[in-house]
């Protein structure tokens, strides 16, 4: 991550600023407090196979993707209209029978919250899978 990232960041007013006392609660995705986000680094590693494969080789199966959809909302960078993540949704789910989870992005921005759970309300009503960011 390049420290102009979090200029930016900072310039759009998308940074959390009410937790800098409290570092381990700034982060608060869709919590009525939320103030933005924390600029933050590390690593992790996924390994995706096909389902035939990891059952020949006996793998633990944790979950199996089923569709996914991939967009962008670029009518405003700080003011997203939550379109995109409704057409994201709606092409993940073309081919599946139903939808156990969704793993949001969940930034903790005012705005962006609100659109993305609205976008998530507007397909599912109230049958919305379990959700987490």
């Amino acid at each position: 991550l390049d420290w102009s990232q979090t200029m930016m960041f900072d310039a759009m007013g998308a940074l959390s600023t009410k937790y800098n006392d409290t570092p381990d609660k700034a982060s608060r995705t869709y919590d009525a407090d939320r103030d933005g986000f924390v600029i933050s680094g590390g690593g992790g590693m996924l390994v995706i196979e096909e389902l035939e494969h990891a059952l020949a080789r006996g793998a633990k199966i944790y979950g199996e993707i089923v569709g996914y959809g991939a967009t962008s909302d670029g009518y405003d960078m700080v003011a997203p209209s939550g379109e995109g993540a409704i057409r994201c949704m709606k092409m993940a789910m073309q081919d599946v029978d139903g939808v156990d989870y969704i793993n949001t992005h969940g930034t903790s921005t005012p705005v962006g919250d609100v659109k993305e759970l609205g976008a998530i309300q507007q397909l599912f009503g109230e049958n919305s899978p379990a959700i987490s960011a």
